[in-house]
């Protein structure tokens, strides 16, 4: 709000009404700007009028309007001003029922009174509010307007009393009929009525169940019979309605009795909880706790049984909302103990909080919210839309997701980057005993190498023997839990033994050349690369926007560099020197990431490269030197392998940039391949290119299309190939645009092409005010162009210089195939040694040479 409007807002209701919210939450405030057909609604506002999701402005205006002229209704509306433009009030929870019938919510003491004070034979039913389809919650203001239903539906001397989480009392004296049939009717008409704003697109339906009691003198009997009988209706279906029977009472009664305990420690809130420590594998310390719910209040239920009654009575969702808040608050009562520690919460993840409790979760705790690391099994039966609330909420509060239970069932690699967690914990059927099942560690070995790859810890849950702590050390894990390291406790442990920690400690000696330590930056820090590699880390996961890496230019880090998926961010290089003996690149920009890559000082990476794929865009600035080197069978310095796809590329770039890839197949800037048809730019500063091995493309990519822009800037292209290209593809599709630079090629072997495409190649080659210079020795070359393609050239205001010798050599254009060649205001300089020389032009094509000086000399 803004101006006239928040004026207004303060006006009315001051500075200090959010305080008074607090202690009056049956009282919500609202404005609305009709000009700009907006709105205001406070917390308490929206609880009352009962939605779960943002409404729309005409939704509210529409609501307001009927509360106005609704009597009946359990809230209403106090206007406090109202012109053509504005309007603001009060939305209030009413005390009763009033309209037409006169029906009064009443205590639960009112109700029993009147019972026993009622001789004559009456229905007693236990009703239970639900959404038809299960996927919407109820708020009291959807409860009400059933109510109204109700109300309009029975005798005026009945009597509704609310038990809470949509159930209600229905009394009715002096009752004539089949108490089946007359519930029925009554739910019949409300399942038929529209609820407002129920639903996403205020599509909710509600039904019923109901247990009709016993025709007993006691009143308190005849309520046990009723909740029995509820209990049995619900049991058989959403929407059942039974009479009370002696004989499944009978059956059933131990049964219900353990419902009632159930019920008793949901509806009290009678949990406690145990906390079991997870434990730097590094050091013993402990980095955070699991909670692990237990029952309370003399109620003795096993946490798996307290689950299954959930899911059988559909109170999972309760048990979410207990858990939550009870964590939070555990963690608002223990702040120092929770100073640098997390808590890992176990979340029914088809049972999310509504946004009405999540708010309102976030506006009790707030910032303690980044303490907490929500916990999902991997074989979750979670929705993209609820995975997207869950990812878009741990976002907005700095918490964390951890993956539960991974390896097992359906674990695959393509589930667990859709949920992109921080942690992955590998499931305990995988750790026992897995120091004498060699196979084990070879399949654990590799989760734990993907999780790295990936930027995510991994944490071995379950451990319970010495011998497994320290296998799953020596494999490379991060975090420890388990019954070895500290049993759960009823209260929050400092620190695990002595004799644990020292134990950890002398493992990771033992390992200490062995093992994936991966350093988290915090944002805008300057990482000390010398430092955190003497304290053995080995990744530097980047998941913050700022990041500063610092060597000292001269000594080797054996570190690699992992940019988070999805992450937009600039990352310093400053006197930095990696080198590797793993086969990941040096540094790995995550899929749909945008990374600035800032060159300051000399940098250097040795034997690895920049791997980018094909999702994202790497930029490279600054005004310093990088020196990259590369030699693997499949080569690449920046860009991808030979069986992959490239992303963006982009160099702009002040200063020097060097690189060799040495390998069967090599590529300096780009990849194999470029099916998402992204773009190398190189937009600035001094390029050296080197490359060696069996196909080799100095710039772009080994099969077209090929997107290359060069502009302002000057490189050099050195290939020892049998079939190589400088600038271009070895075959395929090629837009190659040259602007205003100074390129010199220096190519060897058998297949050459110098700018262009090595094979029946498509596409456009354009040259304007700059400099080319070519040495080509081989068997077939083509120096700028194609042979046996389609590729139109286009050169204007540049000098060209080309000296080639081989068995066949094309000049500019294609010896073999189409394409036109436009040459203007230009030097041309080609002297060919060859048995079959073709200077300038196309054989099926057209060739224009304007205001040109041109000396081709072929075996002269």
């Amino acid at each position: 709000m803004f101006g006239k409007d928040a004026i207004l807002w303060k006006k009315y209701f001051g500075l200090a009404w959010n305080e008074m919210m607090e202690l009056a939450p049956e009282v919500g405030r609202y404005a609305i700007f009709k000009d700009s057909a907006t709105f205001c609604l406070d917390a308490n506002a929206k609880r009352l009028m009962g939605f779960e999701n943002e409404p729309s402005y005409d939704m509210i205006l529409s609501l307001i309007k009927r509360l106005k002229g609704d009597t009946s209704a359990h809230i209403a509306v106090k206007q406090l001003f109202e012109d053509s433009a504005t309007a603001i009030g009060f939305i209030y929870e009413k005390n009763d029922l009033s309209g037409s019938n006169t029906l009064s919510l009443c205590t639960l003491n009112r109700l029993i009174t009147t019972m026993s004070q009622t001789d004559s034979f009456s229905l007693l039913a236990l009703i239970q509010l639900e959404e038809k389809s299960g996927r919407h919650a109820l708020s009291d203001m959807h409860i009400y307007e059933i109510l109204t239903v109700i109300v309009e539906n029975v005798p005026k001397d009945s009597l509704i009393s609310s038990l809470g989480q949509g159930k209600l009392w229905l009394y009715i004296p002096d009752f004539k009929g089949d108490e089946i049939l007359y519930l029925t009717e009554i739910k019949k008409k409300i399942e038929a009525y529209p609820v407002t704003s129920l639903g996403k697109d205020g599509d909710g339906r509600v039904t019923f169940s109901a247990g009709c009691a016993a025709s007993l003198s006691s009143p308190v009997q005849r309520m046990n019979t009723a909740k029995f009988t509820l209990f049995e209706a619900a049991a058989r279906g959403l929407g059942t309605i039974l009479a009370y029977s002696v004989d499944r009472y009978e059956d059933k009664k131990n049964e219900f009795a353990r419902i009632e305990q159930f019920s008793n420690l949901i509806d009290s809130n009678l949990f406690r909880y145990h906390f079991q420590p997870i434990i730097s594998a590094h050091t013993g310390e402990i980095i955070a706790y699991e909670l692990l719910m237990r029952s309370g209040g003399g109620v003795e239920m096993y946490p798996l049984e307290i689950l299954d009654y959930a899911k059988k009575y559909d109170r999972l969702y309760d048990i979410e909302k207990a858990t939550f808040f009870n964590a939070l608050h555990i963690v608002s009562e223990n702040q120092q103990q929770f100073s640098s520690k997390k808590l890992f919460i176990n979340s029914i993840s088809d049972h999310i909080l509504t946004k009405t409790d999540w708010d309102r979760l976030l506006s009790d705790y707030g910032e303690l919210l980044e303490k907490v690391v929500i916990e999902l099994t991997e074989q979750s039966e979670i929705s993209d839309e609820q995975l997207d609330t869950v990812k878009n909420r741990i976002a907005f509060s700095n918490m964390e997701l951890a993956i539960d239970d991974y390896g097992t069932g359906y674990s695959n690699t393509s589930n667990l980057l859709r949920y992109n967690p921080s942690y992955v914990k590998i499931d305990r059927q995988l750790i026992a005993g897995i120091d004498g099942n060699l196979k084990m560690q070879k399949l654990v070995s590799s989760i734990i190498e993907y999780v790295h790859s990936n930027g995510f810890a991994a944490l071995a849950e379950g451990v319970e023997t010495y011998s497994e702590l320290k296998t799953m050390i020596g494999l490379g894990c991060d975090l420890i839990q388990g019954f070895y390291i500290s049993k759960p406790k009823p209260f929050i442990l400092y620190e695990v033994s002595d004799s644990i920690r020292d134990e950890i400690i002398k493992i990771n000696l033992e390992f200490s050349d062995n093992i994936d330590k991966i350093y988290h930056p915090k944002n805008c820090e300057t990482v000390d690369l010398i430092k955190i590699t003497q304290e053995h880390y080995t990744v530097i996961f980047v998941e913050t926007p700022q990041v500063i890496i610092e060597g000292n230019g001269r000594h080797a880090c054996n570190i690699n560099v992992i940019v988070k998926d999805g992450l937009e961010c600039t990352v310093t290089l400053r006197g930095a020197f990696f080198t590797t003996d793993k086969e990941n690149p040096l540094i790995s920009i995550g899929s749909q990431s945008k990374v600035t890559l800032n060159i300051e000082g000399r940098n250097e990476l040795n034997s690895k490269g920049i791997h980018v794929p094909a999702s994202a865009d790497l930029t490279i600035a600054g005004d310093g030197t990088l020196y990259i080197k590369t030699e693997q069978a499949s080569a690449y310095a920046i860009g991808t392998d030979r069986y992959s796809s490239h992303g963006n590329i982009t160099v702009l770039l002040d200063g020097h940039i060097s690189l060799e890839a040495n390998g069967d197949n090599s590529v300096g800037i780009g990849g194999g391949m470029n099916e998402e048809n992204k773009t190398i730019r190189i937009l600035s500063g001094n390029l050296n290119v080197s490359c060696s091995g069996g196909t080799c493309v100095g710039i772009g990519a080994h099969e077209g299309p090929s997107r290359i822009e060069m502009s302002d800037c000057s490189a050099s292209v050195e290939i020892s190939s049998a079939v190589c290209t400088g600038v271009g593809t070895l075959e395929g599709d090629a837009d190659i645009d040259l602007e205003n630079i100074a390129l010199s090629t220096n190519l060897t072997g058998m297949t050459l092409c110098g700018v262009g495409s090595a094979n029946a190649g498509t596409g456009s080659a354009e040259l304007r005010n700059g400099r080319i210079d070519m040495m080509l020795c081989g068997r077939t070359i083509n120096c700028l162009g194609t042979r046996n393609g389609n590729m139109d050239i286009d050169i204007s205001h540049a000098a060209i210089k080309f000296y080639c010798e081989g068995g066949s050599i094309s000049g500019i254009g294609d010896s073999e195939g189409d394409g036109n060649v436009h040459i203007s205001e230009s030097e041309v300089s080609l002297e060919f040694r060859t048995g079959d020389g073709f200077g300038l032009g196309s054989k099926n094509g057209k060739l224009d040479i304007i205001n040109c000086r041109k000396d081709v000399r072929i075996n002269e």
